[in-house]
């Protein structure tokens, strides 16, 4: 139009639409302007939430690694302290066991030592006693000497035995109550006229003690 007004020659009009013209330009060439740069703006801003939202994921990432990381030393310290413990506890028992074994190694050396002390100087004295007795009883010519040494030899048989089952008993780490009827009947076997019959059959076989043997079996002597 501008244009066209030039060449009549009306140059206001001209002018006037040239101006028009370039305000037009103007304008859209601002609308265009204005697009471009509220896009950039919501590319821009939704760049940043994107960035927010990638930092708060990388934020409950790390809390969740620490965390898992703190369960995983928690189990692990936990753990450990069982597994100390227990080892605590087996050394102990361990030890326990072992002062236990010493103590009844200690016992049956000790009851060794004794049951030995006995058969050696007391049923030696025994022995020599009875052999003294033999010899008075043969040497002797009147009968009623004789009878009265030989009750006092028989006595001292007797007093041999019962230190022979007395060193049994002691010797013994744990006998059962079938050996400890054995013993009894053995005894009772020995007493001229008595009879005697051990039924051990409701008893059980339970394991005893030296202590427990002995006295039992002096309780069977005394019966």
């Amino acid at each position: 139009v501008a244009n066209a007004y030039e060449l009549l020659e009306e140059y206001d009009q001209a002018l006037k639409w040239t101006r028009r013209s370039q305000e037009l330009q103007d304008s859209i060439f601002n609308v265009e302007v204005t697009g471009q740069v509220a896009e950039m703006q919501e590319k821009f801003e939704a760049a940043q939430r994107e960035k927010v939202i990638a930092e708060e994921q990388l934020k409950v990432r790390q809390r969740n690694w620490w965390l898992a990381s703190l369960v995983a030393a928690l189990v692990l310290l936990g753990a450990g302290a069982i597994l100390i413990i227990r080892r605590q506890q087996e050394r102990q028992r361990q030890l326990a066991r072992e002062a236990r074994l010493r103590e009844e190694n200690r016992l049956q050396e000790e009851r060794l030592r004794i049951s030995r002390d006995l058969h050696d100087n007391l049923g030696a004295e025994i022995t020599l006693v009875t052999g003294a007795l033999s010899r008075k009883i043969f040497l002797t010519e009147a009968e009623q000497e004789k009878q009265e040494w030989g009750a006092i030899r028989d006595n001292a048989k007797g007093a041999m035995a019962q230190l022979r089952d007395t060193i049994w008993a002691i010797r013994q780490e744990q006998a059962d109550v079938r050996d400890l009827a054995e013993k009894i009947q053995d005894f009772a076997a020995r007493m001229p006229g008595l009879e005697l019959t051990v039924d051990d059959s409701k008893a059980g076989n339970p394991q005893l003690s030296p202590g427990q043997v002995l006295n039992l079996y002096r309780i069977g002597q005394e019966a």
